[in-house]
């Protein structure tokens, strides 16, 4: 459960990394967070191996071989079309790259609001990817944080966390 002063937190946790990450902290089971001097601990809960107060989400067109057993649950809403993809590994024009996966988050918005509306309070979810941007590598998925971030929509709905994936 996530509190900050005792108040219950009335929305959904959202926490984006990559895939190695996301597996170790749901191992370790818990995240020490601080903001604005208040301290909050994320416990990733399980029973008989199975998440009970997370999940794991992927937004990536594929999953690496060794994560694949935790049962990621693919959000195709959020994945880059594999066009966009291709073409950003061809051209390497992020600014390019960052332009087009906005228009199709745009594009997408009611499957992405829908997502939204069935998030449940306090629940936290994982959303993955395979990048790790603690050496300044770009990722989908720090463009989607930051549309989060921005989006009063959004904003209402869930509490945004973004991790690199290092270590």
């Amino acid at each position: 459960m996530m509190q900050f002063n005792e108040k219950k937190m009335n929305k959904a946790i959202c926490i984006f990394t990559n895939f190695w990450d996301a597996k170790q902290l749901s191992i370790d089971g818990s995240l020490l967070l601080s903001s604005k001097n208040q301290l909050c601990k994320l416990n990733f809960i399980s029973e008989n191996n199975k998440p009970v107060n997370f999940s794991l989400n992927s937004i990536a067109l594929s999953l690496p071989e060794n994560v694949r057993v935790l049962n990621f649950k693919n959000i195709a809403c959020f994945n880059p079309t594999y066009k966009l993809l291709s073409n950003y590994k061809t051209n390497k024009d992020w600014v390019e790259y960052r332009s087009e996966y906005i228009k199709l988050l745009k594009e997408r918005k009611q499957s992405i609001q829908d997502w939204a509306n069935g998030l449940i309070d306090e629940h936290i979810y994982f959303m993955c990817c395979w990048e790790n941007t603690s050496k300044g590598a770009n990722c989908h998925r720090r463009i989607l944080y930051e549309e989060f971030s921005k989006s009063k929509f959004m904003k209402n709905k869930i509490i945004s966390i973004y991790r690199s994936g290092g270590k």
